[in-house]
């Protein structure tokens, strides 16, 4: 997760003023020029599947994150970040079924950790999506790429569960993570959620199905660049005091935070979900509004699908597993 320590409230938006200025400078470009995606090397789903034991799973959901975030106005219901536990089986609801952790490897921290992620509707029925500080991550001089990244729709790591239990519809190793161009070249503009967005296809289950096929449901992606949206759900998996075993969602409101500096509302901008605090581990979550995906957890501000960075990694993706 992109995010800095706890401060009091008006810390927390200058220091969020700070991380839209960052990367403001490469909003005006963005805003009318689709980027190209660059792509992970194609991982062996074998050699990820035999990385992952149960153990190093449980180990990798529970992360020590200090990053930690309250919400700017009261949450509309839970506990103080507006978290609320979500009910199990997952199996049993669309936001929960669809939801899943994406497990990877840091090199740059060499360490196994978390983040969160979907199952995304498209024509491959294939992919996820998730935040690019989750796929990709600064490392001056050393690979940048996450290694060893699998997804696992509805995971359900708490005390008791088996495997089977744990990963209801399976186990789905990435084959390639897709960023955008400049991302790929300067991962640190992540710190900024504009080009925080990363789509990914996954490798056929051991039976040949597709990923979407197995869990029967996928959220349908809804682009946009400065709408508002009154009623939606963040769902993820916090870790910290959460745990990072468990799905929790938060109900919110979601305002356009503009990227420039004195803008209209209506100019392109970033998704602010006010009513939510955010937790090391829910990064990559899906911003949920009905059936459809809007955006993913990024920290103090969240990362829509623009029309500018999303279309080119979808393309890119449903071209590594294209139907017969």
């Amino acid at each position: 997760m992109i995010l800095l320590r706890s401060l009091d409230l008006p810390s927390r938006k200058s220091a969020l003023l700070l991380l839209i200025l960052a990367s403001s400078s490469c909003a005006n470009i963005s805003r009318t020029v689709e980027l190209p995606a660059v792509g992970s090397t194609k991982q062996d789903p074998e050699q990820v599947l035999r990385y992952w034991t149960p153990e190093r799973m449980r180990s990798a959901a529970h992360i020590q994150d200090p990053a930690d975030l309250t919400p700017f106005e009261p949450p509309l219901g839970g506990d103080d970040k507006g978290y609320l536990k979500m009910g199990s089986p997952y199996v049993n609801n669309m936001e929960s079924r669809v939801t899943g952790i994406l497990f990877y490897h840091n090199a740059r921290m060499n360490a196994d950790t978390h983040c969160s992620a979907s199952v995304l509707q498209s024509s491959t029925r294939s992919l996820i999506i998730t935040a690019a500080h989750c796929t990709i991550f600064p490392n001056p001089g050393g690979e940048t790429f996450s290694r060893h990244m699998l997804f696992v729709p509805a995971y359900d790591g708490s005390p008791g569960r088996n495997v089977a239990e744990m990963a209801p519809y399976g186990m789905w190793p990435v084959s390639r993570a897709y960023v955008s161009e400049n991302v790929a070249q300067n991962p640190i503009i992540i710190i900024g959620s504009q080009f925080d967005l990363s789509v990914a296809s996954v490798h056929p289950n051991g039976e040949g199905r597709r990923l979407q096929e197995v869990v029967g449901s996928a959220l349908q992606p809804v682009v946009s660049e400065s709408e508002s949206f009154p009623n939606a759900l963040t769902v993820g998996y916090p870790s910290a005091q959460y745990g990072g075993q468990s799905q929790y969602y938060c109900k919110t409101a979601l305002d356009n935070l503009p990227y420039g500096v004195g803008g209209r509302n209506a100019e392109a901008g970033s998704l602010g979900a006010s009513n939510c605090g955010v937790t090391g581990g829910h990064s990559g979550g899906p911003i949920i509004v009905g059936q459809g995906v809007v955006g993913v957890v990024h920290g103090g501000d969240h990362t829509r699908l623009r029309p500018s960075i999303y279309p080119a990694q979808v393309a890119a993706a449903e071209a590594d597993f294209p139907l017969p």
